[in-house]
């Protein structure tokens, strides 16, 4: 743990978790809307770093019907302009894993813009396998 947060490298891979409950990835395509914010996404849509945190500890979850996880490169992103920032204080302390992707908020969630990144990252999530669902009860992969 430190007191800063530590920059993010381009050949790092971020995690999104999905619910499967939601039904945002099915028969190998994802869903626009798993990217879409919450409205308490304030700063941006939480994503977290494979450099700080295992797939199945992203993987956990209040979800009953578990989680899906999409992994995303940096690099990928800042290809097509989407930005992502470290953003380690989080509600319980602090966590180095964490990271948001500021460009999708709650105040932009309805917007065309908003849409359009969505849609990008619903492409940029296939690249790289789609890992799940991991189910909570069961402590891995089904």
């Amino acid at each position: 743990m430190s007191n800063e947060p530590i920059p993010i490298e381009d050949d790092e891979i971020l995690y999104r978790r999905i619910p499967v409950s939601r039904e945002w990835y099915v028969n190998g395509e994802l869903h626009p809307e798993a990217f879409g914010p919450r409205k308490d996404e304030h700063s941006g849509i939480s994503v977290y770093r494979k450099r700080f945190k295992s797939l199945e500890d992203v993987a956990q979850g209040k979800s009953r019907k578990g989680y899906f996880v999409v992994s995303l490169r940096v690099s990928d992103l800042k290809t097509c302009g989407i930005t992502v920032e470290p953003r380690p204080e989080v509600e319980d302390g602090w966590d180095d894993a964490h990271a948001e992707l500021p460009g999708l908020n709650a105040a932009n969630r309805k917007t065309d813009e908003a849409e359009e990144l969505q849609a990008i990252l619903a492409e940029l999530g296939v690249i790289l396998p789609v890992e799940g669902p991991f189910v909570a009860e069961t402590g891995g992969a089904q």
